[in-house]
C-alpha cells in the first residue's frame, strides 16, 4: 500500500487529472516483477482504463552517502533525498478498449518530494 500511495503522490505532484475519483476498481492484481522496471500492480477501472504501477532506476544518481549533518537530512529515511540512488515511480495507463491508446507517466522530481 505504501508503494501505491507513493505513486499516487507522484501523480498529484505532476497535477495529472486523468484519475477520476468517481471511478471504481473492477479488478486488481499484484505481480512479482520478472525484471527491473516490471509492474508490481495492475488496476482495472470500471471505465475500461488499466494502470500498471512500476519503478524504474533513477538517472544521474549515485549511491546515497548522506550524513546527519548534511543540509536537508531526514532521519526517517537516513537520506537527504537529492541525487541519491532510488526507484522512480512510473505508471502506464492503457485503455482496454483501444490498444493504441497508451500514456506513460514518470515522476520527474526529487526523491524527497515523495516523502510525507
Amino acid at each position: 500500500m505504501d508503494r501505491i500511495q507513493e505513486h499516487m503522490k507522484a501523480l498529484e505532484i505532476d497535477e495529472i487529472d486523468w484519475l477520476n475519483k468517481e471511478s471504481t476498481v473492477e479488478k486488481w492484481e499484484e505481480k512479482r516483477p520478472m525484471a527491473y522496471g516490471g509492474s508490481f500492480l495492475s488496476l482495472q477501472l470500471d471505465t475500461g482504463f488499466v494502470f500498471e504501477f512500476s519503478y524504474i532506476a533513477s538517472q544521474g544518481t549515485q549511491y546515497c552517502t548522506c550524513k546527519a549533518e548534511d543540509e536537508g537530512y531526514n532521519a526517517l529515511y537516513n537520506c537527504c533525498g537529492e541525487k541519491c540512488d532510488w526507484e522512480v515511480p512510473m505508471v502506464i495507463k492503457n485503455n482496454s478498449m483501444d490498444e493504441l491508446e497508451e500514456e506513460v507517466f514518470v515522476f520527474t522530481g526529487k526523491q524527497k518530494e515523495l516523502w510525507a
